[in-house]
């Protein structure tokens, strides 16, 4: 039989008042990043309403469909650069294009989000490699686009850089093209 320990944390946990070593948060800060994100993206996948894609029988004009795309991609631009210097300002950027569940979920975890940033001095830099409309009518888009990530913080020199593929709903809002959704797709 073991006998307990004489003070608190002897069982494989730091003392009171012990910091954890930067291998810790170097493999903490992705995990909680990317289940902040994940969280969020499958909140406002669930609130989604689907999007009846028109029958598209002639072509169609590049003015009708530019603006949804364009919009998609500069909301996976803003979600995917994110620097520890000016979080609140880019968290802003994300709320700001963004509207319906999507953005309230946003902004419900964006404080915890910008304290985690700030903690990791994270810089992460978001490159669109591509873009493209995958439905259209008059509720809005759907819009694919290819992102890749590269992100540095304080205790690494930097991971590979990730790819990403992400569905993004565009509606109308105030007369603004504006992210009602976004989602992973794989």
């Amino acid at each position: 039989m073991t006998t307990p320990p004489t003070h608190p944390g002897h069982w494989g946990h730091p003392p009171p008042g012990k910091r954890r070593g930067p291998a810790v948060l170097f493999f903490t800060l992705p995990v909680v990043l990317g289940i902040v994100l994940i969280v969020a993206i499958t909140f406002a996948g669930l609130q989604r309403r689907e999007i009846n894609p028109v029958a598209i029988k002639a072509p169609v004009a590049e003015a009708d469909w530019k603006p949804y795309v364009d919009a998609g991609e500069t909301v996976a631009e803003n979600l995917t650069t994110i620097d520890y210097r000016t979080a609140d300002r880019d968290v802003r950027r994300v709320l700001d294009s963004s509207t319906g569940p999507f953005h309230a979920d946003f902004a419900k975890r964006s404080r915890e989000f910008v304290d985690t940033v700030r903690t990791s001095e994270s810089v992460s830099t978001g490159t669109v490699n591509g873009a493209g409309i995958e439905s259209l009518d008059a509720d809005g888009a759907r819009v694919l686009v290819a992102v890749t990530v590269e992100t540095v913080t304080k205790d690494s020199a930097g991971a590979a850089p990730r790819s990403w593929r992400l569905r993004i709903t565009v509606v109308e809002s105030d007369s603004i093209l504006k992210a009602s959704d976004v989602e992973f797709v794989s």
